[in-house]
């Protein structure tokens, strides 16, 4: 098991494995955003549409392998306004393990 991290806001690229650690550190008050419904492919799930404050911090564990793109929008925003893109610069991979799926 690795732990691996990103900032929001910031540009983060982060490829992990099935049981690896991903700390997300917020660096203002924002809302994290996911391109799609694969929050769940963490335990606990990102934080889709949630409000951190400066400072604050996630932790999950992967669960399942994929692709998620994230962004953020301001504190009051909501994510259907986030600037999601698929072009792999601000994106969480996992890849599988033996005896996972």
């Amino acid at each position: 098991m690795a732990n691996y991290s990103i900032d929001v806001p910031g540009s983060g690229k982060v490829q992990m494995q099935v049981n690896d650690q991903l700390t997300i550190h917020f660096k203002e008050n924002c809302k994290f955003c996911v391109s799609s419904n694969n929050a769940s492919d963490f335990t606990p799930a990102l934080p889709a549409g949630q409000q951190y404050s400066n400072g604050g911090t996630w932790v999950g564990t992967a669960n399942a392998p994929g692709t998620i793109s994230f962004d953020h929008v301001a504190h009051d925003g909501t994510c259907g306004g986030a600037k999601i893109t698929d072009t792999g610069s601000r994106t969480i991979t996992v890849g599988g393990t033996m005896g996972k799926r």
